[in-house]
C-alpha cells in the first residue's frame, strides 16, 4: 500500500497512546501565545492564539522565534516602550 501525504512520517506512525507536549498558553505583551519551552523562562513560539493583526506581523512573535517570559524577562509594549516586569 502506498500513502501519499504531506503529514511527517512519524506522525502518521506514532501511537495513539504517545502523548504530544502541545506546549503552554501565556500572554506575552498583551498577545495570547502558545509556545514549547526550552529553557526556564525561554520559549519557542509555536502560534499565535489571540492578538491583533499586527501581531502576526511582528517578527518577534513569528513561529519558531524564541523570546523571554515570566517574572524576571525585559520585555517592550507594541509601541516599543520598555516594560519593567521584575518585582522591586
Amino acid at each position: 500500500m502506498t500513502l501519499y501525504t504531506i503529514i511527517p512520517i512519524e506522525r502518521v506512525f506514532e501511537s495513539p497512546q504517545e502523548e504530544r507536549n502541545m506546549g503552554v498558553e501565556i500572554m506575552y505583551n498583551g498577545v495570547h501565545l502558545q509556545i514549547e519551552p526550552v529553557a526556564p523562562g525561554m520559549g519557542k513560539v509555536i502560534r499565535i492564539l489571540d492578538g491583533s493583526l499586527n501581531d502576526y506581523l511582528r517578527p518577534e512573535l513569528a513561529p519558531g522565534c524564541v523570546l523571554m517570559y515570566g517574572q524576571g524577562a525585559i520585555n517592550y509594549d507594541r509601541n516599543n516602550y520598555f516594560i519593567n516586569n521584575r518585582s522591586n
